[in-house]
């Protein structure tokens, strides 16, 4: 019985090591200020309201990166240059994780006309 006890407990430590984060943050019905592209391929940008549920890594409510050295992070960031160059509004969903600098890393982007 114990074994079928320990067992069942590391399966459980198991599966919550795959669980999404606790936090990630999102902003909603927002702009994009500024978009700062660097050399290692991190591409940070601001938005002009703090998001909600940041995760306990990020360290400034505005900022968000893409990691554009990626297709995915290259059509996230084509969608905030023409979110910004339209003057669009825009939400953003994170991964709840900071990859580059105590920023959050972006999930997705959805731009609104």
């Amino acid at each position: 019985m114990k074994k079928i006890g320990s067992r069942i407990a590391a399966l459980s430590l198991l599966l919550a090591s795959f669980a999404a984060p606790a936090n990630a943050g999102s902003s909603f019905g927002v702009h994009v200020t500024n978009i700062i592209p660097h050399a290692n391929g991190m591409v940070v940008f601001y938005v002009d309201a703090s998001r909600t549920d940041a995760p306990a890594c990020n360290l400034n409510g505005v900022v968000w990166t893409v990691n554009s050295t990626t297709l995915a992070g290259q059509g996230l960031l084509a969608s905030l240059i023409t979110a910004m160059a339209s003057g669009l509004t825009l939400d953003v969903g994170g991964t709840g994780v900071c990859e580059y600098g105590g920023m959050e890393s972006v999930n997705f982007i959805a731009i609104h006309h």
